[in-house]
């Protein structure tokens, strides 16, 4: 017998897989899924996607302009800080947000490079989208440790994501940078409840705040994991500086912005409205209409006839937790319009950072 398991004919081949004329070394697959279960060779494979991505959304960008939201920062914010009203520029809220990194980023940007170079203000949106990837890939590995797995997820989030509009468009860097901030705090202090770690966790969690407003759906992540494992003491330290920040912003500057509220007819479309956005973000994620309730499902079933652990699971199912979440904070300002508005470009691509 050879040392394939084989009897001694020489006739006989290892056998191949034959599909539309294409073999595979069932060896070679093996070989691929073992070589990608050691971490360095994994992590170079994530940051070649990483980095292909980082180039190609650069690449899709070079004909893209300043648009829409962008000139409340072009003139409005940059205007105030060089005539020295700091306070104007950067603590005042846009469209209810609060967004006083992405002011500060968009200044010092305009101050040293002027606006006649647009892509310089896409590289911090496209980083902050391969930030993303890079958390989302450690959170598959973490729950898995499923090398292919782990590379499909940076992959299909690197070149799949439905949020194309954010990536071709600097002033989402808030809409993506907050919630990212959040799930790196998230990462840090989800094995490791060290004192350093903590206060990087919190001091991240407040800049995300201070960001744009899907961190507030993004808290739900840390808050989450922290309960299944029962570290309120840790919770408290994580999420509690940023919270009381976000508050004491929003009672000086931001309730003034809020303008408007469901009434008691459109409340009851609530439910509905946090449906139709998760279902329109995974019809997106799949570039398939009507796929997202099959997705959903399967993504169900796969996690029920999952084997894996209970504290495998609690960071997926709080990052999972944060969709329906964007969508019902976001439903308090864009019921008024209606239920369509849950499916609308702009919030449903948002939502996929949180997903």
């Amino acid at each position: 017998m050879d040392r394939d398991g084989y009897g001694g004919g020489s006739n006989l081949r290892t056998p191949t897989r034959e599909k539309s004329g294409i073999s595979v070394h069932p060896k070679s697959v093996d070989h691929l899924r073992a070589s990608l279960s050691d971490p360095r060779i994994l992590r170079r494979w994530v940051g070649a996607t990483i980095l292909c991505g980082f180039f190609f959304l650069l690449w899709c960008n070079r004909h893209t302009w300043f648009f829409g939201d962008d000139f409340a920062f072009v003139f409005d914010r940059y205007l105030a800080a060089k005539d020295g009203r700091w306070v104007d520029a950067l603590l005042p809220p846009h469209n209810e947000h609060w967004v006083t990194l992405p002011a500060f980023l968009h200044i010092v940007l305009q101050t040293f490079f002027g606006i006649d170079q647009h892509l310089i203000f896409i590289i911090p949106v496209v980083s902050a989208h391969c930030l993303a990837v890079w958390a989302a890939s450690r959170v598959v590995f973490r729950a898995t440790a499923d090398g292919p797995a782990t590379l499909a997820a940076a992959l299909a989030l690197t070149f799949m994501a439905a949020g194309n509009e954010n990536l071709l468009w600097g002033f989402q860097v808030g809409f993506i940078g907050a919630p990212v901030l959040v799930i790196l705090a998230t990462l840090l202090c989800h094995r490791d409840n060290s004192t350093p770690r903590l206060g990087v966790a919190s001091l991240l969690c407040c800049l995300a705040v201070m960001t744009q407003g899907t961190a507030l759906s993004a808290m739900v992540i840390p808050t989450l994991v922290l309960l299944f494992q029962r570290r309120i003491r840790d919770l408290v330290i994580i999420v509690g500086p940023a919270a009381a920040l976000f508050i004491g912003w929003y009672l000086k500057w931001g309730s003034d912005s809020v303008h408007s509220s469901p009434t008691n007819e459109q409340r009851l479309q609530w439910p509905q409205y946090v449906w139709k956005g998760i279902q329109a973000s995974l019809d997106g994620f799949v570039n398939v209409q009507g796929a997202g309730a099959i997705v959903l499902a399967l993504a169900l079933v796969g996690l029920c006839r999952s084997r894996l652990g209970w504290s495998h699971l609690q960071l997926p199912i709080a990052m999972f937790a944060a969709a329906p979440c964007f969508f019902a904070i976001s439903a308090w300002g864009r019921l008024q319009f209606g239920i369509d508005q849950a499916g609308a470009s702009p919030p449903h691509d948002r939502s996929v950072g949180s997903q």
